[in-house]
């Protein structure tokens, strides 16, 4: 038995080890895990906020760093450039505020 009808069936949603969340989507074009039928969850809420599908360059940054915290206020769409410039800010004002002055 298959989905809904196996005993095992635990409404088609799977955490991972950090929390995050895959959701159970088959034929959906951005579901890539689980053989190809599951996305994660804060990709869906993404691209329902933005009216559109995630393309493969874009990344959902989670605003307040939890990645268990997928309401639409918490994610930003950007590409992989993006994220990565606005944590390497990120770490350059950390390590600004660790710095100690004489």
């Amino acid at each position: 038995m298959r989905g809904e009808n196996n005993p095992k069936w635990k409404g088609g949603r799977n955490a991972d080890e950090n929390g995050r969340v895959a959701v159970y989507a088959p034929g959906h074009p951005d579901a890539r895990m689980g053989g190809g039928k599951y996305i994660l969850e804060y990709r869906l809420i993404a691209a329902k906020k933005i009216g559109r599908h995630l393309t493969s360059n874009e990344i959902v940054h989670h605003i307040d760093g939890d990645v268990t915290n997928n309401a639409p206020e918490n994610l930003q769409v950007m590409t992989q450039t993006e994220h990565a410039s606005l944590h390497a800010l990120e770490r350059h004002a950390a390590d600004r505020l660790n710095t100690t002055h004489c």
